[in-house]
């Protein structure tokens, strides 16, 4: 549980950096939670436009790939976020995870185009 402590600590500083204004002022759990998808959901979206301006070789060579990415990123931040489940944290961490492996791999997707 100390490790989903440190965990949520560290991305709840992290949040209002990441986050527009509205989330600046999150004042209770579900608030939080709420901005952290968010956050994930524009991360989402940005990988997706990224994913879009790709030459359409390199979209058929990274495909498989990427489905491969896909999978991997769900299963460790639902491994990260596990400690918490069932409590009011846990869509915080799963989000937050989600958003920060999601915005590494537009800058892995960016470089492909390259």
């Amino acid at each position: 549980m100390r490790t989903a402590a440190a965990l949520a600590a560290s991305l709840l500083a992290c949040t209002p950096a990441l986050a527009d204004e509205d989330c600046n002022k999150a004042t209770n759990q579900n608030e939080i939670s709420r901005c952290a998808e968010d956050n994930y959901n524009a991360a989402d979206r940005a990988l997706n436009d990224a994913w879009g301006r790709l030459p359409d070789g390199v979209k058929s060579k990274l495909r498989a790939e990427e489905r491969d990415w896909i999978a991997r990123r769900d299963t460790a931040c639902k491994a990260e976020a596990s400690e918490s489940e069932g409590g009011s944290i846990y869509p915080t961490l799963l989000f937050s995870c989600m958003a920060q492996k999601t915005k590494a791999r537009i800058r892995e997707i960016e470089a492909a185009r390259r």
